[in-house]
């Protein structure tokens, strides 16, 4: 069986800690933004939405045919709002959507089932290795842009879907902390979904912030 082929997929897949041997998301709700972010940077790089004047627009009548990307397709479709509005769109639907997808295609299955609610599921992946190659084409991609090589767009994007998310199974705390000026960069200079995925996370966090402090 071969990897997902869409962004959204990819990114899941990647949430995997290899040493853990299990998925370990830091945080849910940055980690089903990036899973939102993703479906809409498929769309534009695939070429079928296109920006004006800072928002998402159809650029094709027909939807693309995964069902994933096609329900966001038509979530465009149907609304007016900005790039980080629409990843800020029931971000937690995201999450499911892809994990319901990805057990469907044979890539998730369900190690342990869930317990009275209390204890949850465990998911298990269908083949660590090629995902273990996934990972260093990521990393591969983001270290070659940060050295100001040539990468490949895909795995770069995926990569700085991550790094936004902060997922460390993309780029270490470690990592990030030292490349911060040149990730920064990149985040400015990437394409719209990509920095509607940051404006996004800083309204997030800073909503976060607001209501701490009201505590």
């Amino acid at each position: 069986m071969d990897l997902p082929q869409t962004l959204h997929g990819q990114l899941y897949l990647l949430a995997y800690d290899r040493n853990r041997h299990r998925f370990g998301i830091y945080n849910h709700s940055l980690f089903s933004f990036a899973l939102r972010a993703a479906m809409l940077t498929d769309l534009y790089l695939i070429g079928y939405l296109e920006d004006k004047g800072g928002k998402p627009y159809p650029s094709s009548s027909a939807g693309p045919g995964d069902p994933v990307l096609r329900a966001a397709f038509e979530l465009v479709a149907a609304s007016k709002l900005g790039w980080a509005e629409l990843i800020a769109e029931s971000p937690r639907g995201a999450s499911r959507d892809v994990r319901d997808q990805l057990q469907a295609t044979g890539w998730l299955r369900v190690q342990r089932r869930p317990i009275l609610g209390v204890i949850p599921a465990r998911l298990a992946l269908y083949d660590e290795d090629m995902v273990s190659g996934l990972s260093d084409r990521v990393s591969g991609a983001l270290h070659n842009a940060i050295n100001g090589l040539q990468a490949d767009p895909r795995p770069l994007a995926v990569g700085m879907l991550g790094i936004l998310g902060q997922m460390p199974t993309v780029l270490s705390f470690k990592e990030s902390s030292r490349y911060r000026q040149e990730l920064r960069q990149m985040t400015f200079a990437a394409i719209e979904p990509i920095l509607g995925l940051h404006q996004a996370i800083q309204t997030f966090l800073e909503d976060q912030r607001r209501s701490t402090l009201r505590i």
